[in-house]
């Protein structure tokens, strides 16, 4: 890619989790102009530099500030280079930016344009996962603790935390009735099984992944879990303990009407039923290798 003389703006979440580190390797680097602001500001600013039209825009965040700003290019001729600056930085490993901050900005203003698939839930863009259920129960109690304990152990705890207060959802899946403690929808088809839980199997289907658990408690759910973990879904699949199904679209219709929280890359949303989700190839634009 070219670059001009002019320094171009690294827009960083200040309140990700490695943005003092990425702010203190890149700030000499006279390419760049940093730019640190809180979410909000962060939010209000990118609008405005997308007003003025330019080929990238250059951003450090964790996966929900790289999905808010692929949400305003998307369909537009802006790509996004991405200095990964989150906790765990999933979008970035799968897409082989470096973590390392001088190494993602040289791919960054030097890399080629790839067309990247996203989800949409309703109007809301993400770039990983959705999930309903225990996972967003778990990601409030981790983010409540995560101060204090560390990110690990608060973690631990959530986990432990909401297997000792099951509860299942009453949803409609299309035109299939389930009570679930957990649904799980990907962007791409996903590993579901060790080593590679998780990760985008790239021969994969290109639709939505869904999964939903199928469990009457606490212990059962965590039996499903590790099965899943370490035998993958197919057996699962066979004895009817968990609903797999590769999809273009979907509507999930929950029993209250009022809004329920969602995660999305790890974000919690409120957002109000039904909940329509759909897969859109070739959203934005992101300098990749």
């Amino acid at each position: 890619m070219n670059t001009s003389s002019k320094r171009i703006p690294l827009w960083i979440n200040k309140l990700a989790g490695s943005s003092d580190a990425i702010t203190a390797a890149l700030q000499d680097d006279e390419r760049i102009k940093i730019v640190s602001l809180a979410p909000e500001e962060l939010n209000t600013a990118i609008d405005e530099e997308i007003k003025r039209n330019p080929s990238i825009l250059l951003v450090s965040g964790g996966d929900g500030t790289l999905a808010l700003i692929a949400n305003k290019i998307a369909g537009k001729d802006i790509s996004m280079a991405v200095i990964p600056g989150g906790t765990l930085n999933h979008f970035a490993k799968r897409h082989d930016i470096p973590i390392e901050p001088k190494a993602a900005l040289d791919l960054a203003l030097n890399g080629q344009k790839k067309a990247i698939d996203v989800a949409y839930v309703n109007d809301n863009l993400f770039l990983n996962t959705s999930s309903l259920g225990a996972y967003v129960h778990f990601v409030k109690k981790r983010n409540t603790h995560k101060a204090d304990l560390g990110y690990l152990f608060a973690s631990v705890y959530a986990m432990t935390n909401r297997l000792l207060n099951f509860r299942r959802l009453n949803i409609q899946l299309n035109n299939t009735v389930l009570k679930t403690p957990l649904i799980f929808i990907g962007v791409g088809e996903r590993e579901v099984s060790l080593p590679s839980l998780g990760e985008i199997d790239q021969d994969g289907h290109r639709k939505l992944h869904v999964i939903a658990i199928k469990s009457r408690n606490s212990f059962s759910t965590l039996l499903v879990a590790i099965r899943a973990i370490f035998l993958g879904v197919d057996p699962l699949e066979k004895n009817n303990e968990i609903e797999n199904h590769f999809l273009t679209e979907m509507e999930i219709t929950l029993r209250s009407k009022s809004e329920t929280k969602i995660a999305l890359d790890g974000e919690l949303l409120k957002i109000k039923p039904p909940l329509q989700y759909r897969y859109v190839k070739g959203a934005f634009n992101l300098i990749s290798k």
